[in-house]
């Protein structure tokens, strides 16, 4: 974006002009070209916009057929709109987002767009005037690359140079020949994107299984907390009730179809894990511990199965799980000694059970989705700002294993909480937004755009309105 001079305008002036100027325009240029219609002496104005163009040799002046033009507007609507058409293209072509090829090939199209202000002034008002939408999908599209040597890039230029050819060339007497250029490209662009739109199929079923699963959890946890025992049982046997038990329970229940109360059994299982967790317990009662053992410890290994729980994490559990229960049967030995981890916890020592809305996505979920599970920050708060910017079709650059790479938001869950990364070349990314955040926090997420013509047009609207209260009459 480039900002006008301060030039003679007190900076009172100045503050007014950018209180007036909205923070999103709507059609975005008629709001200029409105303010400045109604002004006393605006062809002042009109001059003034003109010198502040920040390269001469592309200005209307330099050029004799970018002069005739101007020679051959009629009234002042159509001086502005070429004014303003010329700025735009100013703004584009000095968009350090957009790489250098890009960038000449919006200025090719100028000499067109002039053409056509003179005879469609629609092109400013409507977003999806073709000639707008042709320019948005160039940009857009390419802000997918990071470097003229980024992968895909030389393919993604070449239909453009053949597209933008006919049109900086050719008679402009309407938007047809705009029409027609960006049916070619969608035409291009279209086989690749159909497979995208299958594989982001796949990946957001994964998400949204993922999702309803943790919703479904979430309810499991805090019944467990809610339990008058929980305090009573060790650290690490409610960490896996709140963590993979629960999944194993929501995601049997998302599979019943039957109707069943308990499918599987396994939230039954539940009270039993508890009880032979606490040896005070289970020494009233030796037999009842020692029938429940085996089938207690196959169930949880079916259970753990069915959310593709890694092997080595079971084991690591079932490790963990079975000091427990020689301690109570063997009574002599255990009498007269407690366990140190069933002390009752304070509510932060709980605090972490309460994330488990988290998603956590099993192994053929991550997969097709290409899912970044990263370990949890408490430190990294919510971040506002960066939720309000992050919507899709924004393009991002992440950082992840050691390099930088652009990608856009192709999705987001109902809720937020989970988001879809697609990049130019077809390649899906996942994240929580809480990961989102976090990266972001750390500099290893920027946000890049999401319409870089847009955001040329609000440049022009910008010069437009304070320049009109600069000016002295």
């Amino acid at each position: 974006m480039h900002e006008p001079p301060p030039g003679n305008a007190d900076r009172d002036g100045r503050d007014a002009a950018d209180a007036a100027v909205p923070s999103v325009f709507g059609p975005t240029v008629p709001a200029a070209l409105d303010a400045v219609r109604d002004m006393p002496r605006v062809d002042k104005l009109a001059r003034r916009i003109e010198t502040l163009r920040p390269d001469a040799d592309v200005g209307l002046r330099a050029d004799a057929g970018r002069e005739q033009l101007r020679r051959a507007a009629h009234g002042l609507d159509q001086s502005l709109a070429l004014e303003v058409v010329a700025l735009m293209v100013d703004n584009i072509r000095h968009d350090d987002r957009l790489l250098g090829p890009v960038q000449d090939l919006v200025a090719r199209l100028e000499p067109a767009l002039l053409r056509l202000a003179l005879v469609d002034p629609r092109f400013f008002s409507h977003k999806l005037h073709p000639a707008r939408r042709l320019l948005h999908e160039i940009t857009h599209r390419s802000i997918a690359f990071e470097s003229v040597d980024s992968r895909g890039f030389s393919g993604f230029m070449e239909p453009l140079h053949e597209a933008v050819g006919p049109l900086a060339d050719g008679a402009i007497d309407n938007a047809d020949p705009f029409d027609q250029a960006l049916a070619r490209l969608v035409a291009i662009w279209d086989e690749p994107a159909a497979r995208e739109q299958r594989q982001i199929a796949r990946a957001v079923h994964a998400l949204l299984q993922a999702e309803q699963r943790a919703a479904l959890a979430a309810t499991i946890v805090r019944e467990v907390l809610g339990r008058p025992d929980a305090v009573l049982v060790p650290s690490g046997v409610l960490d896996f009730l709140c963590g993979p038990w629960a999944q194993v329970v929501a995601h049997a229940r998302m599979s019943e179809r039957s109707g069943a109360d308990d499918p599987g059994g396994y939230a039954g299982l539940i009270d039993d894990l508890m009880w032979s967790a606490q040896p005070a317990l289970t020494r009233q009662d030796m037999p009842a511990l020692q029938r429940m053992l085996a089938p207690l410890q196959q169930s949880l290994a079916q259970g753990l199965a069915s959310i593709e729980c890694p092997e080595q994490e079971t084991q690591a559990f079932f490790a963990q799980l079975a000091p427990l229960h020689p301690r109570a049967l063997d009574q002599p030995s255990f009498a007269d000694t407690e366990i140190s981890d069933t002390a009752p916890r304070s509510a932060p020592q709980q605090s972490r059970w309460q994330d488990s809305d988290r998603a956590r996505l099993v192994p053929s979920e991550a997969l097709a989705s290409g899912f970044i599970d990263l370990p949890f920050d408490a430190a990294t708060g919510p971040d506002a700002a960066l939720s309000d910017q992050l919507v899709v079709g924004s393009w991002v650059a992440l950082m992840h294993e050691g390099s930088w790479a652009r990608t856009r938001l192709a999705w987001t869950s109902a809720n937020g909480s989970l988001l879809l990364f697609v990049d130019a070349l077809g390649f899906i990314q996942s994240l929580s937004r809480r990961a989102c955040e976090q990266l972001h926090a750390q500099g290893q997420l920027r946000l890049i755009s999401s319409d870089p013509v847009e955001d040329a047009l609000d440049a022009v609207a910008r010069t437009a309105l304070r320049n009109s209260v600069d000016i002295r009459f």
